[in-house]
């Protein structure tokens, strides 16, 4: 299946200089007054706000950490799913599933209306970097 939006998290490549995206193969813009388009979670869960704490902490993602042995397994095994990826495009805090899916739609490497996803651990975040998108758009 094609993916329909480009990954935010491909465009923090630091050697990206090349990404064709034409003919844009993603999700069209079908109206062009709404560029933003997001996807919340109202509450986070017990687990998920469990999860971003232990991951805050940081030795937690060691699995021979001496706390590691009283963490319930659900925990263990949230834990152990989480990469460098699953971290906020604002605070860059990590997390093991985001709480909010924004996608935007702008010019990227020179082709317009491309829907980016871009994933976030709150609103406040997701609400922060949209405004500096709009912003820089503006400029």
């Amino acid at each position: 299946m094609l993916q329909q939006w480009l990954p935010a998290e491909l465009l923090r490549l630091p050697k990206l200089t090349i990404l064709s995206l034409c003919p844009n193969p993603f999700l069209p813009l079908e109206n062009h007054t709404r560029r933003r388009q997001v996807f919340a979670q109202p509450v986070c869960s017990l687990a998920e706000i469990a999860t971003r704490q232990l991951l805050a902490d940081g030795k937690w993602t060691d699995p021979c950490h001496e706390g590691h042995a009283i963490l319930p397994c659900g925990l263990k095994e949230r834990l152990g799913q989480v990469s460098l990826v699953n971290i906020c495009e604002q605070c860059k805090k990590q997390y093991a599933s985001s709480s909010v899916q924004d996608f935007i739609w702008q010019t990227v490497k020179g082709t317009h209306d491309i829907a980016v996803r871009y994933r976030f651990c709150s609103i406040q975040c997701s609400n922060i970097l949209h405004a500096k998108l709009m912003s820089a758009d503006n400029s």
